[in-house]
C-alpha cells in the first residue's frame, strides 16, 4: 500500500502522502510482465505487481506533437502504462503542528461540472454552473480522489473545520465546506500569495510540469488548474483558473475536462 501516513521531509519543506499514477513505464520486461497479466487489481482501480501500483489508459494528447517527459511521442488512442509514485506535497502554512499541504504539481485533470446549466435546489434556489459549492469538482476530490490517492484512508486528513487557525485567511472561503478534506484554494488568497504562483517564465515548455499521466489524459501547454472563486465573476458558465507556464488570471467553462487540479490537503504532523 502507498505512503498513507504523511512524512516530513528533511528540510521540513516537503511532505510524502499518498500514491498517484505519474511516471511513464519504459521498462520493456516490466511492460510484457504488466500485460501479461500477472497483476492483481486493488479496491482503488490500482494493479499491483511485485508490491507497486499500476495503472493503464488510452492517451489522448492535447496536441499531436506532445511527448513524455522522456521526449517519447504520445500517440493518440495507444494505450500506456504509468507507474504509482508517492505524492508530493508543498507546505504552505504552518500553526502548531497542523500544515497546510499544497500538491507540487498538477495532480489529475477534471472538469468542474458536468453541465453549464443552472443546478435546481429547491423551490426558490439555484446552483451556477461554476459554484464550487455543488460542483463536480467538489465531489471527485473528497471522494474518488480520496479512494485513489489514500485508498479511502482519510484518518491523516483534516477536515476545513480543524484549520480555522492555520489558515485564517482563507477559512471564509472554508467554512462552508467544513465537512471536506481535500479542497481547493480560492483565487483571492493566490493573488494575495507571491509563492503559490508557479509561473516560470517558459511558455513554450512544459516538459517537467506536468507527469507522464497528465501529459496523456490531455493536459494543455499553457498547464491551466482551477481555483474556486465567486463564479460571477467569471461568468455563469465558467470558473476562474491560473496557469503554471504564464501569468495571469484566466476562466475556463466549467465542463472543460482538460484543466488540471492542485489539490490542498491539511495534516497533523
Amino acid at each position: 500500500m502507498g505512503n498513507i501516513r504523511p512524512v516530513l521531509s528533511n528540510d521540513k519543506k516537503t511532505v510524502t502522502f499518498g500514491l498517484y499514477p505519474q511516471t511513464l513505464v519504459t521498462d520493456a520486461n516490466l511492460l510484457k510482465r504488466l500485460d501479461s497479466h500477472e497483476t492483481t487489481k486493488s479496491s482503488n482501480g490500482y494493479y499491483t505487481l511485485n508490491g507497486e501500483y499500476f495503472v493503464k489508459i488510452n492517451a489522448h494528447p492535447y496536441d499531436k506533437r506532445y511527448v513524455f517527459n522522456d521526449l517519447t511521442k504520445i500517440y493518440d488512442g495507444d494505450a500506456y502504462w504509468f507507474k504509482c509514485e508517492p505524492i508530493q506535497w508543498s507546505i504552505i502554512h504552518c500553526y502548531r503542528d497542523v500544515y497546510l499541504l499544497r500538491c507540487r504539481h498538477i495532480i489529475d485533470l477534471h472538469r468542474y461540472h458536468d453541465s453549464v446549466k443552472e443546478t435546481r435546489l429547491g423551490l426558490f434556489k439555484k446552483a451556477i454552473p461554476g459554484d464550487y459549492m455543488y460542483s463536480e469538482l467538489r465531489s471527485w476530490l473528497n471522494n474518488e480522489f480520496v479512494r485513489k490517492a489514500f485508498f479511502s484512508d482519510t484518518s491523516a486528513l483534516l477536515s476545513a473545520s480543524d484549520i480555522k487557525d492555520c489558515m485564517s485567511e482563507a477559512y471564509s472561503h472554508f467554512s462552508e465546506l467544513d465537512s471536506d478534506k481535500v479542497f481547493l484554494l480560492p483565487s483571492y488568497v493566490y493573488s494575495k500569495c507571491a509563492h503559490l504562483n508557479e509561473f516560470t517564465g517558459y511558455r513554450f515548455s512544459y516538459i517537467g510540469h506536468l507527469s507522464d499521466y497528465v501529459l496523456a489524459r490531455g493536459a494543455d501547454l499553457e498547464s491551466f488548474y482551477w481555483s474556486t472563486d465567486d463564479a460571477l465573476l467569471s461568468g455563469l458558465e465558467c470558473a476562474r483558473v491560473y496557469s503554471i507556464t504564464s501569468y495571469g488570471e484566466y476562466s475556463r467553462k466549467v465542463t472543460d475536462e482538460r484543466v488540471g487540479v492542485i489539490p490542498i490537503i491539511a495534516v497533523k504532523l
